[in-house]
This record gives structure tokens, C-alpha cells and sequence, in this order.
């Protein structure tokens, strides 16, 4: 009788452990189809210009399963419904669950954009030094790269010191080297280095013309 009571109560816990397994194989399904339809429902009102119903949407999906994707989109909605300070929150959520270096350059070059948009000069250099401190290889996310390196140099060409200038030069220096055809930055270190007295002022005002021949008269 003791070896039938224990068979019994083993197969009576085998059948729980398979009641539940198949409980949840069966919400599976629906948990998956549920976050889904909250996806198709923004895409469906982004496309209608209906930005802060497409945002709602998004929130509800990212509640269902976080990805940094998830946070994109909805920041890129945000952004559309002029809600940035809260776009710029999932931005940076999506910089700490990214694994991939170049989706974290991608996620705060575009904060750093935000950032600029509002004014926010602090947070955008903050920004944008956090793209140069992912140390990304040549070649890799270069876009970002060479955008961060620009608008850093902006800032310290704002400040107008020789120090400042210098800082602003070497950012761009870079810039061109990774990107040569890179309008701004051609401009901006044409500048630099003219304001600076640099000996290569004068080539560096006929990378501009080449690359922004309209402004052939003025330079």
C-alpha cells in the first residue's frame, strides 16, 4: 500500500507539471499575438499622422516585452508628437539595453539631435562625447561618429578662445579624415583654421569651394 501511495502521488505531480506546462503553452500564443496588435495599431496610426495614439500604442507594446527596438520606435514617435524630453528617455533606455555598439551610437547620436533641437547644449555634448567613448572602429558607424566629432566642435567654436578653436580643429581634423566629403565639417575646419592663422588655411578654403562650389565668390 506505502508503494502505491507513492506511485499515486508521483503521477499526481507529473500531471500538475503537465496542466501547467500546457497552460502555459496556451497564454504563449496569446501574450505573443497581444503585443503584436498593439505594434500593427501604432504603425497603423503613425501612418495616419495620429502620433500620440501611435505613441500610446508603442508604450503598451514596449510594456509587453522591452527590446531596444521597441524603445526606438516609440522614441521616434515621441519625437513626431513634439514630446521630446520624453523621447530622449527611451532613446537612453535604449543605449542601455542595446548590446550592439553601432545601435548605441545610433540611439544617442539621435538623443543628441533632440537634445540640440530643445536647446539642451550640455546634455547634447554629453551626447555626443558618449558616441566618441564607444571607441568604434573605422568604418563603423562612421555617420554617427563623424556627427558627433561636429557638432562637438560647434560647441567649442562657440566659445571662442584660441583653446577652444584648437579643440574645435582637432575634432573636425578627424572628422574630414573619416569622412572627406562631409560638407560641415570641411566648413567648419576652414574656419577653424583661418581664425586660428594656420599656414594651411588657404587649402583648407579650397576644400570648401570643392566641396560647396557656390561658395566660390564669398571664400
Amino acid at each position: 500500500r506505502a508503494a502505491w501511495s507513492g506511485a499515486f502521488e508521483v503521477a499526481c505531480v507529473v500531471a500538475l507539471v503537465a496542466s501547467l506546462a500546457a497552460g502555459v503553452a496556451e497564454v504563449a500564443p496569446t501574450w505573443q499575438t497581444s503585443r503584436q496588435d498593439h505594434v500593427a495599431r501604432a504603425e497603423e496610426a503613425f501612418a495616419a499622422g495620429a502620433y500620440d495614439r501611435a505613441a500610446a500604442s508603442y508604450k503598451k507594446a514596449v510594456q509587453f516585452e522591452e527590446t531596444p527596438d521597441g524603445h526606438v520606435f516609440l522614441a521616434e514617435t515621441l519625437a513626431r508628437a513634439a514630446r521630446l524630453p520624453e523621447a530622449v528617455k527611451h532613446y537612453e533606455r535604449a543605449v542601455a539595453t542595446y548590446a550592439d555598439d553601432r545601435e548605441k551610437a545610433a540611439a544617442l547620436t539621435a538623443a543628441g539631435r533632440l537634445h540640440v533641437k530643445r536647446g539642451d547644449v550640455d546634455r547634447a555634448v554629453d551626447a555626443y562625447a558618449r558616441v566618441l567613448d564607444l571607441g568604434l572602429e573605422d568604418g563603423v558607424g562612421a555617420a554617427e561618429v563623424v556627427e558627433a566629432r561636429v557638432q562637438l566642435a560647434a560647441s567649442q567654436l562657440s566659445k571662442g578662445t584660441r583653446a577652444s578653436l584648437r579643440a574645435a580643429a582637432a575634432h573636425l581634423e578627424s572628422a574630414v579624415e573619416e569622412a572627406p566629403d562631409a560638407e560641415a565639417a570641411v566648413v567648419l575646419l576652414a574656419d577653424a583654421r583661418r581664425d586660428l592663422g594656420a599656414d594651411d588655411a588657404v587649402p583648407a578654403l579650397e576644400a570648401v569651394v570643392a566641396v560647396r562650389p557656390r561658395r566660390r565668390r564669398s571664400t
